[in-house]
């Protein structure tokens, strides 16, 4: 994870500030910003049209965890870092990893930012929409 630090101009009002100074009326206010840029990263829903449901994950996130969740198992869909490779990619592996299901063909619906405020990192997003007969399953509790 690298960390960034910047100092761009902004208008009158916004945030904390360090210093400004007035030039011909306009006001310049300097500001010290913190921004952690991990990579994007990609996410999948696969949904199972027979049993009305999606398939989901479930991990343990430490951060949740010091920060008193009980027991910092949370519930996910599939996700993870694109670690240089493209978004399709990316999701396939960890659909694999996390679910234990082989996706089909994927349309990208989404990209977010989860937490611009100091996050860098763009989600892509995809449906995987399909019978139940078509997942194929390896090593996974149904």
């Amino acid at each position: 994870m690298r960390t960034r630090s910047a100092t761009p101009s902004r208008r009158r009002g916004a945030g904390p500030r360090r210093s400004s100074t007035r030039a011909g009326g306009a006001r310049r206010v300097t500001q010290r910003r913190e921004t952690y840029d991990r990579g994007d990263g990609a996410v999948v829903l696969p949904y199972d049209t027979g049993r009305g449901c999606v398939l989901l994950t479930r991990q343990f996130r430490y951060p949740a965890y010091v920060n008193d969740h009980p027991d910092g198992m949370l519930v996910e869909a599939a996700a993870g870092l694109l670690d240089s490779e493209d978004p399709s990619t990316a999701v396939r592996r960890e659909a694999a990893e996390e679910l234990g299901v082989t996706l089909g063909p994927l349309t990208r619906v989404l990209d977010a930012y989860l937490s611009p405020g100091s996050v860098t990192e763009r989600l892509h997003g995809a449906p995987d929409v399909r019978a139940p007969a078509q997942f194929v399953v390896s090593g996974c509790r149904r």
